[in-house]
């Protein structure tokens, strides 16, 4: 089998298992996560806030506007 089949069977194999109903960890930015490049640290402190909004969205339901909304604004990151 070639590696590319056998990673797709993996993969179908993992996707199978995940719970879609489970809450997700809340996503938050810490020194952990840090560079130590101001500029590049301050950018990925904006993108854990933005999808942190994001997980705040799908957990209540939130409107699918609301949700583009929030995306607009990763993708401006």
């Amino acid at each position: 089998m070639k590696t590319a089949c056998r990673l797709a069977v993996y993969l179908g194999t993992c996707n199978s298992a995940i719970r879609y109903n489970q809450a997700m960890c809340p996503l938050k930015w810490s020194t952990s996560h840090a560079v130590f490049v101001t500029e590049i640290d301050d950018e990925h402190r904006e993108i854990f806030d933005v999808l942190s909004s994001v997980q705040k969205v799908l957990a209540s339901r939130g409107p699918l506007v609301e949700i583009r909304k929030i995306t607009e604004r990763l993708t401006a990151c």
